[in-house]
């Protein structure tokens, strides 16, 4: 009787496994980073609070972040591609493996504000910068802190700043460490604790960084990072609902917020209809910022 019940319950759960539908959330970073974490906390609630989908978590770097999203746009099943601000930044600034954002729908932004960090080994503040006649910063290619760098070399004309272009944030840091590189942008949450942190973007001070506003210093608000969940606009309609409805119950766990906190980020919950306009107000946003730069 034991062996017949067993063998049922094996059934049944294998049943209700196969019953369930699998659908990839691609992540396009660092799968070790905090936001990769936040990623993976978000499917884990997602599969908590229902059991038609099994949410599985698939990494798909390069190209800063266009290989993941081509890859998520070639698929032939519903799928989330999980990506940052520079969803919108890139196929501006970059051309190749470029892609259409509008080929997306927003599902859900759940951490919104993240400020960038101006930071140096060689000077202790702007204004030790604004005294110098030259100075060499650091850039990435496709990289939301270009935009910081482009408004910083516009709001200072006289100041000879280099552009060195770097293929990742370590290597970048590593030279700025070294004071072989006089500056460097980087998010907040993972400035290096000998570095001088000179300004950030957005409007709040956090601890010993203050912000360039604060500084009296306008024009970088704005320039700062955000958490978003996209689908494919081909999703059948009733799908995209779901998973909306799905996300904005699960981005709302105290782990993921808490992700977002530590992130210095501001969590927030926009889906629906909000998210449509906030697509829309995101995209003229940064294709705008880009194309002051990108002429």
């Amino acid at each position: 009787m034991k062996k017949v019940l067993l063998a049922f319950l094996l059934s049944a759960s294998t049943t209700f496994a196969a019953a369930q539908k699998i659908v990839p959330v691609v992540w396009i970073f660092s799968p070790s980073s905090t936001q990769g974490f936040m990623v993976r906390q978000i499917i884990n609630e997602a599969n908590l609070i229902q059991n038609k989908y099994q949410f599985i978590f698939e990494h798909k770097p390069g190209a800063g972040g266009a290989v993941g999203v081509n890859y998520v746009t070639n698929l032939n099943q519903p799928t989330i591609l999980a990506h940052t601000a520079s969803f919108f930044i890139r196929p501006y600034m970059m051309q190749e493996g470029s892609y259409n954002p509008e080929q997306f729908a927003m599902l859900n932004n759940y951490c919104a504000d993240q400020p960038l960090a101006m930071i140096s080994k060689n000077f202790k503040s702007l204004a030790d910068v604004q005294k110098a006649n030259k100075a060499s910063i650091g850039v990435l290619p496709g990289s939301i802190t270009n935009l910081l760098v482009a408004e910083y070399k516009k709001q200072n004309p006289k100041l000879d700043l280099v552009e060195v272009g770097f293929k990742g944030t370590p290597e970048m840091t590593t030279s700025v460490l070294g004071g072989h590189l006089d500056l460097s942008i980087e998010f907040l949450a993972m400035v290096h604790e000998n570095l001088n942190i000179l300004g950030i973007t957005g409007v709040q001070n956090h601890g010993r960084a203050r912000s360039f506003k604060s500084q009296g210093i306008n024009g970088y608000e704005q320039i700062a990072n955000s958490y978003y969940l996209f689908v494919n606009k081909n999703t059948d309609a009733a799908v995209t609902q779901e998973f909306s409805d799905i996300m904005s119950r699960a981005v709302t766990s105290k782990r993921v917020q808490d992700f977002c906190t530590q992130e210095f980020g501001r969590p927030v919950n926009v889906f629906g209809s909000a998210a449509k306009d906030l697509f829309v107000e995101k995209h003229k946003f940064w294709q705008q910022a880009v194309g002051n730069i990108v002429k």
